[in-house]
């Protein structure tokens, strides 16, 4: 098995690597580590940023930071993932501030460290109710406005098809579409 070497970018800006110039996106958590992190390099390559967390004052300061930074749309928005309406009123912000969403990271998460035995249900259904169903909540409506925006070119020449992008954290990034061709999908179905 061979292995092709990268040069290591990490210290490399973002704007030199991609532009995400005229981009929309949303950043779930995003109000401290890995999701305010996630937020500054996603301004840091240009794409105006709405940093939603479950805490209102921490998403605000967050955009405040950020926006401090880089020369990009930024706004702070209280958000709690596991209710689906107040992920719809994040999104419908959004769309209103920047005029579309693009890019949508599920970064929301919690992880309390309870020993199995001694975690009680409340625990479990507050892990389950930010981690799963609020995934599945922004990843709706995410797609919901992606379709609405028609990315990817018009329905007669292609289908959409959103992807799902799980990383090893469990955030899931919802960005863009893949194009196929109309034969591809005779060929293979709907």
């Amino acid at each position: 098995m061979s292995t092709t070497a990268f040069d290591d970018a990490s210290s490399v800006p973002v704007a030199n690597l991609l532009s995400l110039k005229g981009r929309r996106a949303v950043v779930t958590g995003g109000g401290q580590g890995l999701g305010k992190a996630i937020a500054l390099r996603l301004a840091e390559a240009e794409a105006e940023v709405l940093i939603g967390d479950l805490d209102r004052e921490r998403a605000r300061q967050a955009a405040a930071d950020v926006g401090d930074r880089y020369s990009v749309g930024v706004l702070g928005f209280q958000m709690d993932v596991s209710d689906s309406h107040s992920v719809s009123r994040a999104a419908a912000v959004a769309v209103a501030e920047f005029g579309g969403i693009d890019i949508w990271v599920n970064n929301a998460g919690i992880f309390p460290s309870v020993p199995v035995l001694e975690t009680p249900d409340q625990t479990w259904d507050d892990v389950f109710a930010v981690n799963a169903r609020g995934v599945f909540n922004g990843s709706r409506e995410a797609a919901r406005h992606m379709n609405a925006q028609g990315n990817g070119g018009s329905d007669h020449q292609h289908r959409l098809h959103r992807r799902l992008h799980w990383n090893s954290t469990g955030t899931v990034c919802l960005c863009g579409v893949q194009a196929r061709s109309p034969r591809h999908d005779q060929t293979n179905g709907p």
